[in-house]
């Protein structure tokens, strides 16, 4: 039985999860962690909207799954390169096939804390840079029914950005060890085998050809491959264009989502994926 922690402590960081977006880093796309900071003292906060399709199966047969997440992302500097961050991701869940009086569901998955320590930066020009950063942290169980996996799960990374003129790419890496005990799942990661997330991602700055001291916005046409292992056998391959528009003191990005090569056995298939971003900076 759970006891009243495990239940308070869901509840009081879904009320924070819902609390809206702030600050976050430049040039950062949705699905590919970048090597950048807040810098030192500075807290900002991140959400992203995300429906996803899915098809899978279960005891009582196939199933369809239409997912819709809200995902804030928190972040606090400690010094100029190492920051403290936290994911926390709100889901409702709709089982079109088979429909059920159970077909719908709410709540809170497992909550990812990490430290993100930046160990490499060259700035080259005014806004030429590469910076990496190395990622250790864990995620924590929400103990909320049909959305958590009860275990403490470490993972481990690291992240490149590099900025040159109107291109900027990035590459991210992460295993995850899993230690539940459930041999399948709805989602990547869901499961008892570990986890493999390799990433690469490519910016171009359509909007203006050169920065002047009157510009005050940008907009970038985006790429993302999302590459999912995990050490049961299952393997997909996600391909997601997108636009990315910041300004001064905002930020606003979509993207789709798809599947372009997809080996799975123990969770659901993505079919594709549709996902909106919004970041302020006060």
């Amino acid at each position: 039985m759970k006891t009243t922690y495990m239940r308070i402590v869901p509840m009081a960081l879904l009320i924070v999860c819902l609390m809206g977006p702030h600050a976050l880093h430049a040039q950062e796309v949705l699905y590919t962690p970048s090597a950048t900071s807040p810098g030192k003292g500075i807290t900002s906060i991140r959400t992203v909207a995300a429906y996803e399709s899915y098809d899978g199966q279960r005891a009582d047969g196939p199933f369809k799954l239409d997912q819709y997440t809200v995902e804030t992302i928190l972040a606090h500097g400690i010094t100029a390169d190492l920051t403290l961050m936290m994911h926390l991701p709100v889901t409702y869940r709709d089982f079109s096939e088979p429909a059920t009086s159970n077909s719908e569901s709410f709540g809170l998955e497992d909550i990812r804390t990490m430290f993100k320590y930046r160990f490499y930066q060259d700035d080259i020009g005014n806004i030429d840079t590469v910076r990496m950063s190395a990622m250790v942290g864990i995620e924590l169980p929400s103990y909320w029914d049909g959305f958590s996996s009860d275990s403490f799960d470490p993972f481990a990374g690291v992240a490149l950005t590099a900025i040159q003129g109107r291109h900027g790419v990035g590459a991210h890496a992460m295993y995850q060890w899993n230690t539940g005990d459930d041999p399948t799942g709805i989602e990547f990661s869901d499961s008892e085998a570990d986890a493999v997330r390799l990433d690469g991602s490519y910016l171009y700055r359509i909007d203006p050809d050169e920065y002047t001291i009157d510009t005050t916005k940008s907009t970038y046409l985006t790429l993302e491959f999302n590459n999912r292992y995990e050490t049961n056998g299952d393997f997909e391959a996600l391909i997601g264009p997108g636009i990315l528009i910041e300004a001064t003191n905002w930020a606003a990005e979509m993207a789709v989502r798809f599947p372009i090569a997809q080996e799975i056995d123990n969770r659901a298939e993505l079919n594709w994926s549709l996902t909106f971003g919004l970041r302020f900076t006060f």
